[in-house]
């Protein structure tokens, strides 16, 4: 075989550049702590900053990375895509040992949802529900609003600002009964509250008399992937409120540490 034929084949058989070095570009912002800029993304790539930034540009044009400042960060999409993924092929594997333990510890049902695809909805992938006659229950698949979950509290306060803002704005937000809060301002304030105590607490948020506790679950990432909840009659829980939540942050990090080590 001629040198030149060689040649042809060795570059037939290298992976297009593009495509590995876009795939380059979203693991450096996925192991980054707060983003990278784009001098700091060209340098570890090993790119122009011409060429970088023509990635970054076409990456942030389908949702997949964002930009705050200067700093370069993971997009809605690529967080879908990691959830779509882990919904699908890792988290019944080892977190449904951890959700039986708890709802057997809580007594109450135990649900893990991640973000749907419409990115307004949380979607639940696996319920262990209570033994208990009276419980909270629901179907694996099923959808709940972001605002009307406690679960899709997490979510949400996982998200960039801008981005919360813009949910608040534009999120069809009803009251499905009358303690429902609707009022984008007071919303917003539950959030914060969220992301300062790191788990969320509704009352009859969705349905009179029903409590939703939830943890984020983390991946390599700063966002939540998913989250871990117990939902229950809220005249059972009222005076269990504080030791559920810490059974709940609990498990839910033990299910972080294992999927960051997946």
């Amino acid at each position: 075989m001629s040198s030149r034929s060689v040649a042809s084949a060795a570059k037939q058989e290298a992976p297009p550049r593009a495509p590995s070095r876009v795939l380059q570009m979203l693991s450096l912002l996925a192991e980054s702590a707060g983003g990278m800029s784009l001098a700091e993304i060209s340098e570890a790539a090993g790119v122009p900053k011409s060429s970088a930034l023509n990635i970054l540009r076409a990456l942030m044009q389908t949702g997949h990375v964002g930009y705050s400042g200067d700093q370069y960060v993971l997009g809605d999409q690529t967080y879908r895509l990691a959830a779509s993924v882990i919904s699908t092929r890792q988290f019944p594997a080892f977190a449904r040992p951890l959700m039986l333990q708890l709802a057997d510890e809580a007594g109450e049902s135990v649900i893990m949802g991640v973000p749907a695809e419409d990115d307004l909805s949380v979607r639940y992938i696996d319920i262990v529900e209570s033994s208990q006659s009276i419980r909270f229950s629901a179907l694996v698949g099923s959808l709940r609003p972001l605002y009307l979950s406690a679960g899709g509290w997490v979510l949400l306060a996982g998200r960039p600002d801008k981005a919360i803002a813009k949910y608040l704005r534009t999120a069809d937000l009803r009251q499905t009964n009358p303690s429902t809060i609707i009022d984008p301002d007071a919303l917003l304030a539950a959030l914060h509250k969220v992301r300062q105590a790191g788990f969320a607490l509704t009352v009859s948020q969705s349905a009179t008399d029903v409590s939703g506790i939830a943890a984020p679950i983390f991946g390599s990432g700063e966002r939540p992937v998913a989250a871990l909840m117990i939902a229950a009659p809220h005249s059972r829980i009222r005076d269990r409120t504080d030791r559920i939540s810490v059974m709940v942050q609990a498990t839910a990090q033990r299910i972080s540490r294992l999927l960051a080590s997946t």
